[in-house]
């Protein structure tokens, strides 16, 4: 087979297998318990945690972008769906009760796995050695298990339950690399950032009403992986 045809566009149908690390980035946290009026705020961050998905796309056809023919503009779409966990949650909020001057630390923490199914569109530059950057973007939905969580002041942890499961609208940004080794199998490295709209889980507190605690989550997330090119 011809370098340009191992190397070049690659029209129709493909799948892929990928892994990697996600690293959160700190966000908002606010908690909200009534009566009587309780509220806390401040920011926690999520710790480093393992990715591992799958992707099936499908490869448009491409313009060439030189008389030659050696430069392409390829467009395609995607579906994936990948998991991300455990990432453990862990911040430092102030507050307190309305009407009352004492405002005291609240030590928050909360494991969580969450599985993120995204639609991505991706714009690829194809060249005529093999390698082929590319830039896209996503949307999507994730769906958020929180385990193990604890609010925890003076008096002590403030809940009796630690685990809520939600779901939430999840968008992303992506940039990456592939290199074509054959006609049909090629491999591949991704930097993204992913973002999960605030989330807001229910847990149940000693006092016997119920603590809502809300916030995003956002990650870099790099990942390396394997396609095969039908």
């Amino acid at each position: 087979m011809a370098p340009q045809e191992a190397f070049g566009p690659k029209t129709g149908l493909y799948f892929g297998i990928f892994g990697g690390a996600a690293f959160g980035m700190s966000n908002g946290v606010s908690a909200l318990d009534s009566p009587p009026l309780f509220s806390a705020g401040g920011r926690a961050t999520p710790g480093t945690a393992a990715v591992g998905g799958v992707e099936v796309g499908y490869n448009f056809r491409s313009f060439a972008l030189d008389s030659a023919k050696s430069y392409w503009l390829q467009p395609a779409a995607q579906f994936e769906a990948f998991y991300l966990g455990q990432a453990t949650e862990r911040g430092t909020l102030t507050g307190g009760v309305a009407g009352t001057p004492a405002i005291a630390p609240y030590q928050f923490g909360s494991n969580l796995n969450m599985g993120v199914f995204l639609v991505d569109g991706v714009a690829k530059f194809v060249t005529p050695i093999g390698l082929v950057p590319y830039i896209g973007g996503g949307i999507g939905g994730a769906y958020l298990a929180s385990s193990g969580t604890s609010f925890t002041g003076p008096t002590g942890n403030l809940l009796t339950t630690g685990g809520y499961e939600q779901g939430a609208f999840a968008g992303q940004g992506l940039v990456g690399l592939q290199y074509n080794i054959s006609e049909h199998w090629s491999i591949f490295a991704e930097y993204k950032i992913l973002y999960i709209k605030e989330t807001q889980f229910s847990y149940l507190m000693t006092s016997g009403n119920t603590m809502l605690i809300k916030y995003p989550e956002y990650y870099n997330i790099a990942i390396a992986g394997l396609r095969f090119n039908f």
